[in-house]
């Protein structure tokens, strides 16, 4: 790792100055994830040349575990919603009476 002293010091650097600078500028993190989120990810990958490495393989299984469930339950909630407004859509093309236009259309399909 000491051959990385230069690297380490600009992506510590580099990270503070994310954080001051999104501190400073709002409250919505979500729109920042992308200026901080390659360097964390960099920063777990340089984790894994440590006498930390273990720790770290560990903490990293856990979050894929975790981003799993996350992103299952998120999908669920997704599918959920479209089916609700599939089902809006033909009441309204029913009351539209374009309901057989568009069956026609898709048959000719």
């Amino acid at each position: 790792m000491k051959k990385h002293l230069k690297f380490r010091i600009v992506l510590g650097l580099t990270i503070l100055g994310q954080l001051a600078l999104h501190s400073v500028y709002g409250d919505e993190t979500f729109l920042f994830s992308l200026h901080f989120a390659p360097l964390l990810v960099v920063l777990a990958a340089l984790s894994t040349l440590t006498r930390a490495r273990p720790l770290a393989l560990v903490l990293a299984g856990m979050l894929v575990l975790i981003v799993s469930v996350n992103n299952g339950l998120q999908f669920s909630k997704v599918v959920g919603f479209f089916a609700d407004q599939g089902l809006t859509r033909q009441e309204i093309l029913q009351e539209m009476g374009l309901q057989k236009i568009v069956g026609s259309l898709k048959a000719q399909q």
